[in-house]
């Protein structure tokens, strides 16, 4: 171990609010004298925010980059990546001209603690989602099936590869007794033919060496006291059949 580190005094002013060619934000907080064990709590910055309470139901790709669904003991070594997903969350932007940096977000709602998450790095202006608590009042279901007669064959990069077409299945319904705001989220490995409900279609950089891409279909949907909604949803993807 080396003890012949160097701490610098100060920072140019560059550096201070700016990490460079890597994702680093440095903000100052002015000179302090501290004595052998003290410790120090410094508020950084502080302001109100307008805020839009949410449900995420999140949906997560069960698929590898063969297009093969992962088999169950390959989902439960790792339970939380392929489990469906469904927070209580908030939604707001960040309203500072520096970037809100990974850290612990504790939520209070009238003062008292209703959780906390971690908070990921997000840009000024740019929009954050931080779930709360798991949802237990709003019920959902999830389901897929390969469409009768829609297999066919390919061979890609010499390799033999089924082409199915698949229709998934979405089902929501709000217990509540109050309008909640739907916001769910399917990932899903292959190319979408068609979606009821408008969603928004992203695509993700996960699968840039994949013979599928890897998308993300979003709905917003209000959902009153007692209703439900139902979203079907078609895509085509390749899998490697040996």
């Amino acid at each position: 171990m080396r003890n012949d580190v160097q701490i610098r005094d100060s920072l140019p002013q560059s550096e201070i609010t700016s990490g460079g060619d890597i994702d680093l934000h440095y903000q100052c907080i002015g000179k302090r004298t501290m004595a052998e064990g003290d410790s120090l709590y410094v508020r950084v910055a502080k302001k109100k925010i307008k805020y839009e309470r949410i449900i995420e139901y999140i949906i997560p790709d069960r698929r590898n980059e063969h297009g093969q669904y992962y088999n169950n003991y390959q989902m439960e070594r790792d339970p939380e990546r392929f489990q469906d997903n469904l927070w209580d969350s908030v939604r707001f932007k960040n309203p500072f001209d520096f970037p809100m940096t990974t850290a612990p977000a504790a939520i209070y709602v009238k003062g008292r603690f209703s959780g906390q998450q971690i908070s990921y790095w997000t840009d000024p202006g740019e929009i954050a989602t931080i779930p709360i608590t798991k949802a237990l009042s709003v019920r959902t279901v999830h389901g897929e099936q390969e469409l009768p007669d829609s297999r066919g064959t390919e061979y890609i990069f010499g390799k033999r590869h089924r082409l199915a077409a698949v229709q998934g299945t979405v089902k929501v319904h709000n217990h509540r007794n109050k309008k909640v705001t739907m916001v769910i989220r399917r990932r899903f490995s292959g190319e979408l033919q068609e979606a009821e409900g408008n969603p928004v279609e992203t695509l993700l950089k996960k699968g840039v060496y994949s013979v599928n891409k890897r998308n993300e279909l979003t709905w917003t949907i209000p959902l009153g006291p007692g209703e439900s909604v139902t979203l079907k949803y078609t895509y085509l993807v390749y899998i490697y059949w040996p």
